[in-house]
């Protein structure tokens, strides 16, 4: 799908659920590019699923259902990098807003009302810092 996705004829789609089994970090992150108007994304088995991988679906703007099982690489860090990016693509860069800090200013409080869905089973390392990112 993603081979036959390259042209374009695909870009409008706006909801796509994969079995990741078969699929790398570098097709996963071809699905913003390919696919930029998605707004639910769902990867069963997303295992190679890494930090770059979900930089680049940071980028899907209209993105409000997140689905991914088993997405184990991704740190605490990496995470929390996701729904930073994934605000400042929409709103702005929050000023001094970095994942590091205890005080995320208005990217946690404004995170949780852009997801309808939100599920990330099995992915090991989303902790303390993802989670308060995404509040």
């Amino acid at each position: 799908l993603l081979r036959a996705a390259r042209n374009g004829a695909w870009a409008g789609l706006l909801e796509l659920s994969l079995d990741g089994e078969d699929l790398d970090a570098q097709q996963l992150a071809l699905v913003a590019a390919t696919f930029p108007e998605l707004r639910r994304f769902s990867v069963s088995f997303a295992r190679e699923l890494d930090a770059s991988a979900l930089h680049e679906l940071a980028n899907l703007q209209h993105l409000d259902s997140l689905m991914l099982r088993k997405a184990s690489q991704p740190s605490d860090h990496d995470w929390a990098s996701f729904f930073i990016r994934r605000y400042e693509t929409h709103l702005g860069p929050c000023s001094n807003a970095g994942v590091d800090e205890v005080s995320l200013g208005s990217a946690v409080t404004t995170q949780a009302a852009t997801w309808r869905v939100l599920s990330v089973a099995e992915c090991e390392h989303f902790a303390d810092s993802a989670a308060t990112a995404v509040a």
